[in-house]
């Protein structure tokens, strides 16, 4: 780049060295800073970028890699055959319920996806489909909404996402929940990459009939 800039020296200057030699110093630094400008885009793309890359995009949008998950088979509950009488513990007044992990990056991809998609939402529910399609398309996993028509949503979930996560999905980070509606229920398909059943449809990625969909279970 530097050598852009001293061809442009005119005759006047040309056969003077320090001259010339101050042109080309100053139209390298140009030239770096340039360089380092233009490989900001590629190393904080969301689809791209790793470790601490994340991290920064993450205070750009406004989420944390650290989440607050649930504290699983710990406390006594009940009809839970491995949490019931001599195998629980009981929960004191001041033990959390919940802990802190730390995502990792597919996972941390996905929630920034999910934030990035809900700080520009419209609002409906088709974007709200898009959004959690566009967020977990490297997991092979589908994730819609039905809306129940009383401010109520039913998420559906296919494929085999990680218990990590399942508990994204239920805290409403992916695909986001709407503001004061209520979901009423997580469902996931009980084949892993089959669709749901259903009776009276045609058949699509997402339900289908006897001897092709699959039975939905809560989680």
């Amino acid at each position: 780049m530097a050598t852009d800039y001293t061809k442009l020296i005119t005759s006047q200057h040309r056969n003077k060295p320090r001259f010339a030699a101050m042109v080309n110093l100053l139209a390298g630094s140009f030239g770096a800073v340039a360089d380092s400008m233009l490989g900001l885009v590629p190393a904080f793309d969301v689809d791209t970028a790793v470790g601490v890359q994340l991290d920064v995009i993450g205070l750009w949008v406004g989420i944390s890699r650290r989440q607050t998950i649930p504290i699983p088979n710990v406390f006594f509950t009940w009809d839970d055959a491995g949490l019931g009488w001599n195998y629980a513990s009981w929960k004191g007044p001041f033990e959390p319920s919940q802990g802190v992990t730390v995502l990792d990056d597919e996972t941390y991809r996905a929630v920034l996806k999910a934030k990035i998609g809900s700080n520009y939402w419209n609002g409906s529910n088709q974007d709200l489909t898009e959004i959690g399609e566009k967020a977990l398309s490297e997991f092979d996993i589908q994730c819609f909404t039905i809306d129940n028509m009383d401010m109520s949503i039913t998420i559906y979930i296919l494929g085999a996402p990680t218990a990590v996560l399942i508990q994204m999905i239920k805290r409403g980070v992916v695909p986001p929940k709407p503001a004061g509606v209520r979901v009423t229920g997580y469902i996931l398909a009980s084949t892993p990459g089959a669709p749901f059943f259903a009776l009276s449809v045609s058949t699509t990625t997402e339900v289908a009939g006897l001897d092709f969909g699959s039975f939905g279970e809560p989680v």
